[in-house]
């Protein structure tokens, strides 16, 4: 009874790729029939400690089932190469390179001095228009 359910199930799944694949050719769409193997990572600590809390109807159940097989350690999804590249950063000696002032030499030639600004009476005559207008606020304040 259990098989001949499984054998229907598998079945319907294929008949129902097989409508997904035909719906998608008539719309244009290619599919991709190539199927990478992705590394099997080793079960949680969660599902090693409880196993019945893991259903068995989830996809790539059966994968954890074995344990024979070594874990096949992807340098590249597990990071070791990542961390081998910090590593040889983390190992280079910073080179230390002289800091130089590239105006230096024009600050100190008198002919490429700035010309003189004006901005000094622009900024006496404001300071004393705000202290006049101080001045007359508090002279207010006095009398009323």
């Amino acid at each position: 009874m259990q098989q001949c359910q499984i054998e229907d199930q598998t079945r319907q799944a294929d008949m129902r790729k097989a409508r997904i694949a035909a719906r998608q050719a008539r719309v244009g769409i290619i599919a991709n029939a190539t199927t990478i193997p992705l590394p099997a990572h080793p079960p949680r600590e969660v599902w090693t400690r409880w196993p019945k809390l893991r259903s068995s109807r989830r996809h790539g159940a059966e994968s954890f089932a074995v344990r024979d097989e070594p874990a096949s350690v992807d340098p590249v999804l597990s990071g070791e190469l990542l961390k081998d590249l910090r590593r040889d950063l983390c190992a280079q000696q910073p080179v230390e390179t002289p800091v130089t002032n590239a105006f230096e030499p024009l600050l100190s030639d008198p002919s490429f001095a700035p010309p003189p600004t004006r901005t000094s009476p622009v900024i006496l005559l404001a300071s004393c228009v705000l202290a006049g207008a101080l001045g007359l606020i508090a002279l207010s304040l006095i009398l009323s």
